[in-house]
């Protein structure tokens, strides 16, 4: 895995993949793209979304939806890492079964995501909660 960025304007970077992806980084007044940590945070959600939705369709479970609300808490001191991250899931589903979706969650959380798994070996504290919506 390979990837480049450069330097923009201001605090604004572009990063490309070896595939030639581009995303935008701005960490300054302008706030014209998501700050890095933003864009880990985001990943990190899209990351573990991405385990979910692959077990629960291994778990023949009627997933019609899924949204996930991110909250995370930096370090008052420099590096200001992420300290806690607590994920917040909303399931949209025919009778999708509590348990079935609990431990999608605890899989993923806790073994496949590696965004995640690299934010929580870094010492911050993981929680989560979902709910369960039915279609309509």
């Amino acid at each position: 895995m390979q990837s480049t960025v450069v330097w923009n304007e201001g605090m604004r970077f572009t990063g490309t993949t070896e595939d030639g992806l581009h995303a935008t980084f701005d960490a300054g007044e302008s706030k014209a793209a998501a700050s890095p940590v933003e864009t880990l945070l985001m990943a990190a959600g899209a990351c573990s979304m991405m385990d979910i939705v692959s077990i629960l369709q291994k778990m023949r479970q009627d997933l019609r939806g899924i949204e996930v609300r991110m909250e995370g808490q930096r370090a008052t001191a420099e590096p200001r890492i992420l300290v806690a991250v607590a994920y917040r899931y909303i399931l949209t589903g025919t009778a999708l079964d509590r348990d079935a979706v609990q431990r999608a969650i605890e899989l993923s959380i806790s073994k496949y995501c590696s965004v995640g798994q690299t934010i929580e070996r870094a010492g911050a504290k993981v929680t989560s909660t979902f709910e369960i919506r039915e279609p309509g």
